[in-house]
């Protein structure tokens, strides 16, 4: 609390009347990243009605780095604090539903059971990324990013054919 107090400008005091304990903290924090993570979902959905399969991928792989270097104690209170479970299956729920309303934005003919599961999938892809970018002690090697990329890029552009493309 000190430290929210010094960074914030704000007497201690007057955080503790709003925030009690370190759980409502974490809690307000943790609406804080679902209220702006869904702001960017909403921003990629709109991108990628337009967008090629290529830059859905690469969009879809930069969103957890992007979001983790933005909002570096996201992870931590999400693994970590009291309620850390619920709000990883909150963030999970809501990341799953991104990506999906994301890849039927683009590939509408896609049907919801279908993109539930390429969601999932790109989903450990996306957290790959983050590992291989964000984590020093991740297993890594030069070109893993690239590599990474090229095989989301071929597996979207696979999985999100219609019929009419796969018949020419």
């Amino acid at each position: 609390m000190k430290e929210i107090a010094e960074r914030s400008g704000t007497k201690i005091g007057s955080l503790y009347r709003f925030f009690p304990t370190k759980e409502l903290v974490a809690d307000a924090l943790m609406q804080l990243y679902a209220d702006e993570l869904e702001l960017r979902w909403q921003a990629i959905i709109a991108k990628a009605a337009t967008a090629t399969t290529e830059q859905l991928a690469d969009i879809l792989l930069g969103e957890y780095v992007s979001m983790r270097k933005k909002y570096p104690a996201m992870l931590t209170l999400a693994e970590h604090g009291a309620r850390g479970s619920v709000h990883r299956q909150e963030g999970r729920a809501r990341n799953i539903d991104g990506i999906l309303r994301a890849l039927r934005a683009h590939a509408p003919h896609l049907k919801s059971a279908e993109a539930k599961s390429i969601a999932i999938v790109m989903v450990y892809n996306m957290r790959a990324m983050m590992a291989l970018t964000c984590d020093p002690f991740a297993p890594n090697a030069p070109g893993a990013v690239r590599e990474l990329k090229v095989s989301a890029r071929a597996y979207l552009r696979q999985r999100l054919k219609s019929k009419s493309d796969v018949m020419r």
